[in-house]
């Protein structure tokens, strides 16, 4: 039997992302928000490209459409209780829609 871990998920952006570099790989780290039943819902994204210019897609307020796979992970902070995390691995990023300006498509390898 095989197994798929795949998601889709399209939101706004909600946070100017955390970059971090690690091998010539920029590390984006940022959120985004989706709505399912007039409930907010915020994910956590963490994305890898090599090119620091995605900065300019990655604003707070753009829609996009992210594609990638959930990741958990856990461990135990200074008093000794386990701490859960909950992120999206994003494999693409498509932006959907600048903040107050016409709906653009451009799809981002990783």
């Amino acid at each position: 039997m095989k197994f798929l871990n795949k998601i889709f998920l399209i939101g706004y952006i909600g946070n100017k992302p955390n970059i971090n570099s690690y091998n010539k790989n920029y590390i984006f780290k940022f959120s985004i928000s989706t709505i399912n039943q007039n409930k907010t819902i915020w994910h956590n994204i963490t994305f890898f490209n090599k090119n620091k210019k995605i900065i300019n897609i990655i604003r707070k307020g753009n829609l996009i459409f992210i594609e990638g796979r959930i990741n958990y992970i856990k461990w135990k902070n200074k008093k000794g209780f386990w701490i859960y995390k909950t992120e999206i691995l994003c494999n693409n990023l498509k932006l959907l829609h600048y903040k107050n300006k016409k709906i653009i498509y451009n799809l981002i390898p990783y």
